[in-house]
């Protein structure tokens, strides 16, 4: 496609963000006419994600250049003027070129009574710049890096001073793209040679060995090992997870939140047999499809209603459990947005009963795991806490050597920080239920 045609696809995307739709959903809708390999689809994703991640500060600037303000224009001419103005701060083209593309765009919108608007406001940012930044310490840091304030106070607050700049430096960068080695199809070695022979860059984790960074610009779908099966799409960070749970041979195990399917096959290729279900319909379909692609066996998908009802059935069981996603806002541009002060302690609450319906399908002897993408300890610590502190029956248990000690907190847990470790972040609790 064209660059224009990309544009306009970016900016219907932006509209349905902005309306509610996720991001990520938006552009696998939008995507869908684009071949495979096609650059437009790189830009495309750099274009929305760009723009929704600094959203923040672009909507800051184009505030202060609009004296009735953003809403009162219509949703597609913000979303051009988002466009266009992140292209002016972060792009490549030319500034005349984005300016007369934005001015098309919102004539070809049927909007030829704004492009007036659209272009003085647009010349005027390369005239002038951008407006200072605010005194106030936080609330320079969050117009600079384009985050919500009180999410950069809270990460000061719990992770401690000088936490919320480097969280918040991280999260604009752009996402590596990691993969997971079914070590029972390929080795890592081997693995290795088969994507350089194919062309791709690929760096071995550091951390965590099964792991491969892959070079930049790298379009996972069109991997062979992912559609054959013996590559996962995959933080390092995720697979703390399923390595705190190491599963014995054989063991039975059942994942209860498990969409997309990263974790549990994880399990299937530790050796556990895996009975995987999500409660979410959608997102069990894209498990069903995960584990069909998978090149092990053992993973088996179940209904959610049917897997609650096998109390006392398990060896292991994850819950790898909804959160705010503050460990993984680099990867997921909207959320930042999405996320209120008052949702980690309403996740909270979710979080704890899932832990109180995964703690039945324990047999005695058994281990549970609880896992989460955040940094915040309402939904990490405070919710396992609160769990073991009602429940007698289970215990801290010592988490496996395959757990690197630069992970650990103490009894059973670990976590890894962003700014600390370089990956994602996450935090994993194994606990065991007395005999």
């Amino acid at each position: 496609m064209m660059k224009d045609e990309i544009r306009g696809l970016a900016a219907a995307i932006l509209v349905e963000v902005e309306q509610g739709t996720f991001l990520d959903l938006a552009l696998k809708d939008r995507r869908g006419g684009l071949a495979a390999g096609d650059p437009g689809s790189a830009r495309l994703q750099f274009l929305t994600a760009g723009t929704t991640k600094w959203s923040g500060r672009l909507d800051r600037e184009l505030e202060s250049r609009l004296p009735k303000g953003l809403e009162s224009l219509p949703p597609v001419c913000r979303a051009i003027l988002r466009l266009a103005l992140f292209e002016l701060r972060h792009g490549d083209s030319p500034d005349y070129a984005v300016v007369d593309t934005a001015v098309n765009q919102t004539r070809d919108s049927g909007l030829a009574g704004l492009t007036s608007v659209v272009n003085g406001v647009l010349r005027t940012a390369i005239r002038e710049g951008e407006p200072p930044l605010p005194e106030d310490p936080f609330g320079r840091l969050a117009a600079e890096h384009s985050h919500p304030e009180w999410l950069l106070r809270l990460v000061d607050e719990v992770h401690g001073v000088g936490s919320a700049a480097a969280f918040a430096a991280w999260n604009n960068l752009p996402p590596p793209i990691w993969v997971r080695v079914n070590r029972l199809v390929e080795s890592v070695e081997s693995a290795t040679g088969l994507l350089r022979e194919s062309g791709i860059e690929v760096y071995p984790g550091t951390l965590l060995p099964d792991w491969l960074l892959l070079g930049e610009g790298i379009d996972p779908a069109t991997l062979a090992g992912i559609r054959e099966g013996w590559l996962t799409v995959q933080d390092p960070s995720a697979g703390l997870a399923a390595l705190a749970a190491a599963p014995a041979e054989g063991a039975s195990a059942a994942d209860i939140c498990a969409a997309p399917g990263g974790k549990a096959t994880h399990l299937g290729e530790l050796g556990a047999r895996v009975d995987a279900a999500d409660s979410n319909r959608e997102r069990a379909l894209l498990l069903r499809e995960s584990i069909a692609r998978h090149a092990s066996g053992g993973i088996t998908p179940v209904e959610y209603g049917e897997l609650l009802s096998r109390r006392e059935s398990y060896d292991l069981v994850l819950i790898d459990a909804p959160c705010s996603n503050t460990g993984v806002l680099r990867r997921r541009a909207d959320a930042r947005w999405r996320l209120t002060a008052e949702e980690p302690a309403r996740l909270a609450g979710v979080q704890s009963r899932l832990l109180e319906n995964g703690a039945e399908l324990v047999r005695p002897g058994g281990v549970l795991v609880y896992s989460t993408c955040t940094l915040l300890p309402v939904e990490n610590e405070v919710v396992v806490d609160r769990f073991l502190s009602h429940h007698n029956t289970f215990m801290p248990d010592n988490l496996p050597g395959s757990i690197p000690e630069v992970f650990r907190r103490g009894e059973g847990r670990a976590a890894s920080l962003p700014w600390k470790h370089g990956l994602d972040g996450s935090f994993v609790a194994r606990m065991k239920r007395q005999p």
